[in-house]
């Protein structure tokens, strides 16, 4: 989870929230799952660390890190793994992340032509998301797929 790098937000529209989603926010807020600033986060994956080389040669073709094929189990079913073509390295003190649900998730692919070239700056993270509580009929546990990264090597 981190803070919005750089008016990443500044296109979503949010509906109003009914006075029962205003109450849970509170009480969400009080307890401790929900920050202050809740609006101003983004919740994506991190697909590279300072240094990776990240390639999609084809939409559909999996992500590459530094020169292995990611199998993402945790994307949405039926997302394109890239959705476009790539090619960028991540820059110093800086991540690159993607959503899981990649054909609706604009995520550091899509912010290349901004200061950071789509990298989010380590010191923007705010935390890691293990739990999604809302909306309610989707309340789950989070779990950080490291399988999924296990043979990708150190950047050369």
């Amino acid at each position: 989870m981190f803070k919005d790098p750089g008016d990443w937000l500044s296109n979503q529209v949010t509906p109003p929230a009914t006075r029962f989603q205003r109450g849970l926010n509170d009480v969400l807020t009080f307890v401790g799952l929900r920050p202050v600033d809740a609006g101003e986060h983004l919740v994506k994956r991190v697909i590279g660390l300072p240094g990776d080389h990240i390639v999609c040669t084809d939409p559909a073709a999996p992500v590459a890190v530094n020169g292995v094929a990611l199998d993402e189990p945790y994307l949405a079913p039926g997302s394109q793994p890239c959705g476009m073509v790539l090619d960028t390295t991540v820059p110093p003190d800086s991540l690159w992340v993607m959503g899981d649900n990649r054909d609706d998730s604009l995520d550091s692919r899509y912010h290349q032509d901004e200061p950071g070239r789509g990298s989010v700056p380590e010191a923007n993270v705010v935390g890691v998301a293990f739990l999604t509580v809302w909306p309610a009929d989707r309340w789950t546990v989070l779990h950080n797929p490291g399988a999924a990264f296990a043979g990708v090597p150190d950047p050369s």
